[in-house]
């Protein structure tokens, strides 16, 4: 952190990791709750049949009874059994779901994985490299809820290191700036940002919309945290616009729309510019495809979630600036054994 005094472990013994609220088709959330319990254990590992010790215990509601009736639907009648017996094996294959993810994990990320995934067992590896602290901290940052002590460092980093992997992506020549939490513009006014960054790209602006949707005195990015461009040795403003959105924590997706607004903001010229929007969650799953892509709407936008971000992260050295990284560390660190 900034030199300033937190005492961790105190603030380590007032967490409760909370379980998630979530149907069975979000397992990745399971599976970062459980990286969560791992990451606290001090080197003790988290088995199948830990899990399914938890799923038995009715507060995790990790199926509904619409999902259980569903289950029931695909079975054959004379088979299902009685109710009590059809929920336990339902919760068990529901378990068994949430270990398949993760050992997905280890064989989507690699040695970019901070855990060991073996015969159903899974615990933290020793002496973790930069990208693997970097998983950690993007890992922490997906439950902001629970840390919410770390809130800015968090999403203050969030934003630098999705500026990053950005860079990393697009050609070497791109123009890239943030204009949220950490912003390179000289304005302060919303309004001004949008007119600075106009003159930059350059590109006309629309003037109505801008004054009929934004309060003079606002200092807010509405909507908008990254931007960036790649230039043509003209000033044409027929060219590759790149929007994009960072945002950590459980309602990330409620924010993948909020680049609409600069839609009208600038006038875009024969091309329409490149949603993008960043996400510290881990949302590829087995089937290769994005959890709940349907329901999250994630048609147009160009997603980076975790496994994304951290392949474009060529030089992790980075992460060893960043108030995040002594967070992580001293998550690593912490020595009660009583988070729960």
């Amino acid at each position: 952190m900034k030199k300033t005094s937190l005492d961790f472990n105190k603030i380590f013994d007032r967490i409760a990791l909370q379980k998630p609220k979530a149907t069975i088709n979000e397992t990745h959330l399971y599976a970062d709750y459980i990286e969560l319990k791992v990451l606290f254990l001090n080197g003790d590992e988290f088995t199948l049949s830990d899990l399914i010790e938890l799923v038995k215990d009715e507060r995790w509601s990790i199926y509904g009874k619409d999902d259980i009736e569903y289950m029931k639907l695909l079975k054959d009648n004379d088979n299902i059994g009685s109710d009590a017996s059809f929920k336990e094996d339902f919760r068990e294959a529901t378990a068994r779901r949430v270990f398949d993810l993760l050992r997905y994990r280890q064989e989507l990320f690699l040695d970019k994985y901070p855990f060991l995934f073996y015969k159903n067992r899974l615990s933290l590896k020793e002496n973790l490299n930069i990208n693997q602290k970097i998983y950690l901290f993007l890992l922490l940052s997906s439950k902001l809820e629970d840390f919410g002590t770390f809130k800015t460092f968090l999403t203050n980093d969030f934003e630098k290191i999705s500026k990053f992997a950005l860079k990393a992506y697009l050609p070497t020549n791109t123009e890239v700036f943030e204009i949220g939490k950490n912003s390179e513009l000289r304005a302060n006014i919303t309004r001004n940002k949008i007119i600075e960054l106009s003159k930059k790209i350059p590109i006309a602006i629309d003037i109505e919309a801008i004054v009929k949707n934004i309060h003079y005195r606002s200092s807010q990015e509405d909507g908008l945290d990254i931007i960036a461009w790649i230039p043509f040795n003209d000033i044409v403003p027929n060219k590759l616009i790149f929007l994009c959105q960072c945002a950590c924590g459980k309602n990330w997706k409620n924010k993948m729309n909020d680049m609409n607004s600069y839609h009208s903001y600038l006038k875009f010229y024969k091309i329409k510019p490149i949603d993008i929007m960043f996400t510290s969650y881990s949302l590829i799953d087995s089937d290769d495809k994005f959890f709940q892509d349907v329901k999250f709407k994630i048609s147009g936008i160009l997603m980076f979630e975790r496994k994304r971000i951290l392949e474009q992260i060529s030089d992790s050295s980075i992460f060893l600036q960043y108030d995040s990284h002594n967070i992580v560390n001293n998550c690593i660190n912490y020595l009660n054994k009583n988070l729960v």
